[in-house]
């Protein structure tokens, strides 16, 4: 069952722009701290996200505010995390908050999103989940990834 209540993201191309769309697109509240200037890989994130400038803050600052802020945050890669997905692995190490690392790599969209509806009943009153990749420039085909992979939660919840 899809008990998810808040969806939020950094605002970052790619995985995170995908969660703020998914969720955006499915009437799920969403949000979540992005870098003072809005910024992105890209410029500056448009302002349709509703994502909150960290005042002083660049990506690092904001990704660990991110984890901070949620129950739980789901890692989309492709291979093995770095750059700021790796961050965000660590960020949730440091605050104890628990996390779950799908690899594009080796699973498919539908196969993944069984794996993280399967981990989502395990956190039993977690609403506000965090979902975090990398950057559209370091995953092109993450995005898409992203949004089959949530499609599939909400879809697939009566399946387990």
């Amino acid at each position: 069952m899809w008990e998810v209540s808040f969806i939020r993201s950094g605002g970052q191309t790619g995985v995170d722009r995908a969660a703020l769309d998914f969720a955006l697109q499915q009437g799920v509240p969403c949000g979540g701290w992005c870098p003072e200037g809005r910024l992105d890989e890209n410029g500056v994130i448009p302002s349709h996200y509703p994502v909150i400038e960290l005042e002083g803050a660049g990506f690092d600052k904001r990704t660990v505010a991110n984890v901070d802020d949620s129950g739980a945050t789901l890692i989309l890669c492709y291979g093995f995390p770095t750059g700021g997905t790796l961050k965000t692995v660590e960020a949730c190490k440091v605050s104890g908050k628990r996390y779950l690392i799908i690899d594009g790599k080796r699973l498919p969209a539908i196969t993944g999103a069984k794996a993280a509806r399967n981990w989502l009943k395990t956190l039993k009153g977690v609403k506000d989940l965090n979902v975090a990749g990398p950057r559209a420039s370091e995953w092109a085909g993450g995005y898409a990834y992203a949004m089959t992979l949530l499609a599939e939660m909400i879809g697939g919840a009566g399946s387990a």
